[in-house]
């Protein structure tokens, strides 16, 4: 029997911009002004802010999580969570000028942290699935499973048990996003230039 790798005990944020800020807590009013303002140099992924429902969409899904976040116990201490990874990922593709926040799990409250299977806004929007998969794009049938920290290992086990399609490679905790839904503490934050 294979032994299951150990989910890294760390989160990482990446930001070219101020960190830990999101436009969606915003008034939607003022995301004209915000999207005008962001360049490749400040903005992680700024070409998505180019489609005119992504932010519809994105706050869409955030109410979607919310719910389901706090039906389950979760404590947010902010209204839109901010998005990490679990680990860390691969920094040599990163452009000039973003910055890794790397927290560790033990510095952040298990009631303040969420997580999916797969991105949240792909696997919870249904326009945006159907994009992604009008593109050859092929899903677990975990894309979208929302979990809190102490359901990891339950997750874990029914990806091992039941199995990913081929195109899903690499380590469980590589398909996590995590939903950080509180502003991490400075002192526990460790930025690394890229």
């Amino acid at each position: 029997m294979s032994t299951v790798p150990p989910i890294p005990d760390i989160i990482t944020h990446y930001s070219r911009g101020q960190p830990f800020r999101s436009i969606t807590s915003a008034a939607a009013a003022d995301w004209p002004e915000i999207v005008a303002e962001m360049t490749e140099q400040n903005t992680w992924c700024r070409g998505r802010f180019g489609d005119p429902n992504y932010l519809s969409r994105r706050v869409g899904v955030e109410r979607r999580l919310r719910d389901w976040f706090v039906s389950t116990g979760g404590q947010p201490r902010v209204r839109h969570p901010f998005y990490c990874m679990v680990g860390r990922g691969k920094d040599a593709g990163q452009r000039p000028g973003t910055r890794a926040y790397v927290v560790p799990l033990s510095a952040i409250p298990t009631d303040a942290l969420s997580f999916t299977f797969g991105d949240s806004l792909v696997c919870l929007d249904g326009d945006n699935r159907a994009a992604w998969a009008s593109l050859g794009h092929v899903f677990s049938e975990f894309c979208g499973r929302m979990s809190r920290f102490e359901q990891l290992g339950q997750l874990q086990a029914d990806v091992r048990e039941r199995g990913l399609p081929d195109r899903f490679t690499g380590p469980f905790h590589r398909h996590l996003e995590v939903q950080l839904w509180m502003a991490p503490p400075q002192r526990a934050i460790e930025v690394v230039e890229l």
